[in-house]
């Protein structure tokens, strides 16, 4: 066997949820092995080590572990405390800025309107224009008869 699967089957002794097959495996294997037969060993003084040590936890550990993972001190320093007011300060701040840069972008929207307005009525005034010409022009006369000319222009 492996040296990881012996170890396996040591923890699985000490447990206590080894049967006997793999048991008399184990045995064997640790005969062989003097690493194999210290480390069977340590783990036994571990066992023993974790059973006496039983003395129960005070009650005010667990509330600094549960309630001292989220209170962080913090040294105070004499004066105000900058960090509130500019936690403060900020989102206000942030809306001025974001309303001066709304009022800019709607005056530039607003002159980009009054230019499209000017071109508009130009393009309209460019076509009553070209209609009016188009008009004015006598209009032309198509006969069905042809007449062959000598002339070529």
């Amino acid at each position: 066997m492996e040296t990881n699967e012996i170890k396996y089957l040591i923890a699985q002794y000490y447990d206590g949820e080894l049967d006997a097959g793999q048991e008399a495996a184990l045995f064997n294997s640790l005969a062989g092995n003097e690493n194999l037969r210290k480390y069977f060993k340590a783990s036994g003084l571990l066992k023993l080590a974790a059973a006496e040590d039983t003395k129960p936890f005070p009650a005010e550990l667990d509330k600094k572990i549960f309630y001292g993972a989220s209170e962080q001190k913090t040294v105070k320093l004499n004066g105000p405390d900058y960090a509130k007011i500019i936690g403060r300060i900020l989102p206000y701040a942030a809306a001025i800025v974001l309303f001066i840069l709304a009022l800019m972008y709607s005056r530039k929207s607003e002159s980009y309107e009054s230019q499209v307005i000017k071109l508009t009525s130009q393009v309209e005034n460019q076509n009553n224009k070209i209609e009016l010409l188009l008009h004015a022009l006598p209009s032309i006369e198509v006969t069905p008869n042809y007449k062959q000319t000598s002339q070529i222009y």
